[in-house]
């Protein structure tokens, strides 16, 4: 009957002054009065990791006074200037309404009438709040600790104690209720994602991070193949789309922690790489000098987020990233950590210690076709650890063409038939003309077709090419030569050639039209000089367009796939900048300019890329006119000043 005086009377800090602390209520006045006891019932209650290595943990085996000293120093330590302690007793605080306190003076109260506690009413308030502030401080502890988070207490920077403090005042807190209703806590741990002990812990609140992040990745994952269900894989991009419409919809309250956090790491890169080199330790195993596989993933990263417009910092990318590339990551950082740990390698240095771990490791391989997988999974990550402007060392450039030599050989089957480890004791090649001399004496063998194109596709693969630059004089002189000759198929040739030819272009070509404004000048000298027309042959005519179907000026093979390579790359870049047919006889006009000042004093029966780049832009602009008219009856070059040029190089035709 005395509710409605009980509630008037007292408010919520005079319950907690008058029965607890004879003063103010503040953080200070709750540590001060619970946290002894409080320290000793998360001691002897929560249940901590033991195999940290590290003297500071508290992740280790402890006595109970050991841990309880332990837990007491962790409570005291500063977090941007306030003591761990005095934050949680804010947030201790924050749990409590008039409600919540009108409740617990009633529970103490009936307590007395019915004769349960003999304590005075001051008294059983203290112990409820007691008994409250000790599974409180248990459960957080217990939330916080999750894979070693609380170690980060005692050894971190101001970036990542700012972070820690973030994410500490956002985590979620069981409700008042459950707190109250709960007996001694004893739950268990979460296990630790690696076997081979506990790492340090680098980034705060790591475990919450990316559980959530791994979640929303899943669910963005099938909800992209749902609507995209004849995909056969998306890229980073797309997912990252997906991604972060599941982020903005979810009603997580982690789903805010981690847009902040992902927001501090896009600004801080030293708080990325903690965030990057926690991934690589806890994720895969790796050791904390993995200076390689981190090259490889921020170069994965980079051009990712240049794709998606997006900061090459995000660790929502990271994690797509690390997902779609998850078996060359793990293959690459047991690398690292191997050849790291004992002395600090340079890219070029790392490459040819791996490089020589993968050869050694052939006699003794349980599979070949695994190897031959190592091998072009390493190859191809060559280019990105390496980095910008930096290229493979002579002797580990012959001994990358060696391996894949024998990767290729293997995934042709060839080992049947060809002894594997007496062609690596046997091995003497230092181009691709001797690797085919190597197989003419299994001419007859149906592998060996398939071998040669393996060995091509290689060779001339953007990834490659990038990685020899320009010591493939020899191996590209070949590729010319078996084109002249009609040893390669034309769809082949044009492919190989492409790559060849425009491979180390800039990205900041993509504007330019003219194909040979974009093919190295010593690719061009080498193409030109095995270009040779006859003076009938000067004006190339590919066979499709010709009036007699090219019955009396039979088709020069090289200069045919070299006409098309160019051909197609003008036109993929005329249709991706929008260019008209003005635009495009223009450019045109400029080209046959600039080749008749080179043809001047031209050697005798030569034919440079300029001119077959002419005829190209020939063609271009006739199926441009062409299709201008089909759509508007009119085209951009026939109109005003243009059309009498056009007439005159069309009319030429």
């Amino acid at each position: 009957g005395h509710r409605d005086v009980i509630s008037s009377q007292f408010s919520v800090n005079q319950v907690f002054e008058r029965a607890c602390f004879n003063g103010k209520l503040d953080p200070t006045s709750i540590r001060d009065a619970f946290l002894p006891k409080g320290a000793q019932y998360v001691a002897s209650q929560v249940q901590f990791y033991s195999s940290s290595m590290h003297a500071q943990s508290i992740n280790q085996a402890l006595t109970f006074s050991q841990r309880r000293v332990k837990i007491e120093a962790l409570l005291h330590c500063q977090i941007q200037g306030k003591q761990f302690i005095d934050i949680l007793c804010e947030r201790f605080l924050q749990l409590w309404s008039q409600d919540a306190t009108n409740e617990m003076l009633h529970r103490s109260a009936n307590g007395l009438v019915a004769g349960t506690t003999s304590l005075s009413i001051s008294s059983a308030v203290h112990s409820q709040f007691q008994h409250t502030f000790n599974r409180f401080l248990a459960n957080q502890i217990h939330s916080i600790n999750i894979w070693g988070n609380l170690d980060l207490l005692v050894d971190t920077d101001e970036e990542s104690s700012c972070a820690f403090l973030s994410v500490l005042t956002m985590l979620p807190t069981a409700h008042l209720k459950e707190l109250l209703l709960q007996r001694d806590i004893h739950r268990s741990l979460i296990p630790l994602p690696t076997d081979l002990g506990m790492p340090r812990a680098l980034f705060p609140f790591y475990y919450h991070i990316t559980s959530f992040i791994e979640m929303a990745l899943d669910k963005a994952e099938s909800e992209f193949y749902a609507e995209n269900e004849m995909s056969t894989g998306a890229t980073p991009s797309q997912l990252l789309t997906f991604m972060l419409e599941v982020e903005s919809e979810s009603n997580d309250p982690m789903a805010v922690i981690v847009r902040d956090i992902r927001q501090m790491a896009e600004n801080s890169s030293s708080l990325f790489d903690r965030y990057l080199t926690h991934t690589l330790m806890w994720k895969f195993e790796a050791g904390q000098s993995t200076n390689a596989t981190k090259r490889w993933i921020t170069n994965r990263l980079s051009d990712a987020s240049t794709l998606a417009n997006c900061s090459d910092q995000s660790i929502i990318l990271l994690h797509i990233v690390c997902r779609l590339n998850h078996v060359e990551i793990a293959r690459m950082s047991t690398w690292d950590t191997d050849f790291s740990e004992s002395a600090e390698l340079d890219s070029a240095q790392f490459i040819g210690r791996v490089l020589d771990d993968i050869l050694s490791s052939l006699p003794r391989t349980p599979s070949l076709q695994e190897w031959s997988r190592s091998v072009f999974s390493f190859a191809q990550s060559i280019p990105s650890i390496l980095g910008e402007g930096l290229h493979l060392k002579e002797q580990s450039n012959q001994a990358l063409r060696r391996m894949v030599y024998l990767a290729v050989l293997i995934c042709a089957r060839a080992e049947d038939d060809m002894n594997i480890q007496e062609l690596v004791e046997n091995y003497d090649a230092s181009s691709l003309r001797d690797l085919f001399q190597m197989m003419d004496d299994h001419k007859a063998m149906s592998w060996v077709p398939d071998a040669q194109e393996r060995l091509l596709r290689t060779f001339f693969s953007p990834w490659w090419l990038s990685l020899v630059k320009d010591s493939n004089q020899a191996d590209a002189s070949f590729l010319l030569e078996l084109i002249e000759n009609g040893g390669l198929g034309y769809k082949l040739g044009v492919v190989l050639l492409r790559n060849l030819l425009f491979s180390s272009s800039a990205p900041e070509n993509g504007s330019v039209l003219l194909p040979t404004k974009c093919i190295p000048e010593h690719i061009q000298q080498l193409v030109s000089s095995h270009l040779v027309l006859d003076e009938e042959q000067r004006q190339y005519i590919p066979t499709w367009l010709r009036r007699d179907g090219g019955s009396s000026h039979p088709d020069n093979k090289l200069a045919s796939v070299c006409f098309h390579t160019l051909l197609g790359f003008l036109a993929d870049r005329v249709q991706v900048n929008g260019c008209s047919s003005e635009g495009l006889l223009l450019l045109m006009q400029n080209a046959i300019a600039r080749n008749a000042r080179k043809r001047l004093q031209p050697m005798a029966g030569e034919s440079t890329l300029d001119g077959l780049e002419c005829d190209a832009l020939r063609v271009c602009l006739i199926s441009l006119i062409a299709q201008e008219l089909a759509l508007s009856s009119q085209a951009a070059a026939l109109c005003d000043i243009s059309s009498h040029s056009a007439e005159v190089i069309l009319n030429g035709v």
